[in-house]
C-alpha cells in the first residue's frame, strides 16, 4: 500500500526528497486513522470480533504518534476514526502515556 511503502523510508530520505517530519507524522496518522476504520469495517462484518494482528498494528503505530509527537493525545482521543477503539483496556493508559512526547531535536 502507498501509506505502508511510505512508512519503509526512513526520516532521512523524506528529508533528502524535500518532505518534512510533519508530512511523515501526517502520513503516520492517515494511516493509523485507515488502519483503525478498517478495523470497525471488519468487526461490524465479523459480529463483533476485531483480529488481533490488525489491533496490534493500530496500536503499535498509535504509540509510535504519540511518543514521537506527531498526535496530540486529546486530538486523538476526540478523533471519530477511534471511537470504537476506546472500550479497549489499552486505551486510556496508552492516551496517558502520550501525554509526555519525546521531545524532537
Amino acid at each position: 500500500t502507498l501509506y505502508g511503502t511510505s512508512l519503509q523510508l526512513p526520516a532521512a530520505e523524506w528529508v533528502k526528497q524535500g518532505l518534512t517530519s510533519t508530512e511523515l507524522g501526517e502520513v503516520r496518522y492517515n494511516r493509523c486513522c485507515a488502519l483503525a476504520l478498517s478495523l470497525h469495517a471488519q468487526q461490524h462484518a465479523a459480529g463483533g470480533a476485531l483480529t488481533k494482528p490488525r489491533v496490534d498494528e493500530t496500536r503499535s503505530l498509535l504509540t509510535l504518534l504519540l511518543t514521537e509527537g506527531d498526535a496530540d493525545p486529546l486530538e486523538v482521543a476526540e478523533d471519530p476514526d477511534f471511537v470504537h477503539l476506546r472500550a479497549s483496556e489499552w486505551w486510556a493508559p496508552l492516551l496517558a502515556s502520550g501525554a509526555a512526547p519525546a521531545a524532537h531535536t
